[in-house]
């Protein structure tokens, strides 16, 4: 340590602007740790960093909305296949892809109830982990789905079998369906359609 009457001016400079400059950085590392975690408190999908074997390296803060466990059950479970399954993909898929998306995988939570989740696997290379996943609740989307598959089908059978001519169209006039009867009266209309 040097005494006041051996530093020269630019020494004594050169300490105070590089004692600034580590305080800047410092406290622009803590805002960005602290944006962090923000954006991963509310952020919907459920993400998690694993080893090759799944064991878990991190665990997002808001797990518990999809699956129903505490940050610390699902620690204590270890593994992301406790958690998703085994068998989530085959061991040899990233082979050859780096990224492996849009795994569906249905899941029950804590409380017993059914989760449909679009699951997204990445390799990394983040503090020892090597597997990034993302999982996103697609429940409510899949049985809106599966209701509009249920009611085109009622329609279907409907307009199937009603007496009069009938044949449907979007409204950019592209086929819909076309029943027994105007298949018969008219033939087949799609090729009149745009």
């Amino acid at each position: 340590c040097l005494t006041r009457s051996e530093m020269s001016p630019s020494l004594l400079e050169r300490s105070i602007l590089s004692a600034i400059r580590m305080r800047i950085a410092a406290e622009e590392l803590r805002k960005a740790g602290e944006q962090h975690r923000l954006v991963l408190d509310h952020i919907s999908d459920a993400v998690f960093l694993t080893d090759d074997i799944g064991d878990f390296a991190f665990i997002c803060p808001n797990v518990q909305e999809i699956f129903g466990y505490s940050h610390q059950e699902i620690q204590a479970l270890g593994n992301i296949a406790r958690l998703l399954g085994e068998d989530l993909f085959p061991p040899e898929a990233f082979d050859v892809s780096e990224e492996l998306r849009n795994i569906e995988r249905a899941i029950v939570d804590k409380a017993g109830g059914v989760h449909t989740l679009l699951v997204n696997v990445k390799r990394v290379r983040i503090r020892g982990a090597s597997r990034l996943f993302s999982c996103r609740d697609i429940s409510d989307l899949k049985q809106t789905r599966e209701a509009q598959l249920t009611s085109e089908a009622r329609l279907r059978a409907i307009v199937e079998n009603l007496p009069v001519e009938i044949w449907t169209a979007d409204r950019d006039l592209r086929y819909g369906m076309q029943n027994a009867q105007s298949l018969a009266h008219y033939g087949d209309v799609r090729g009149l359609l745009i």
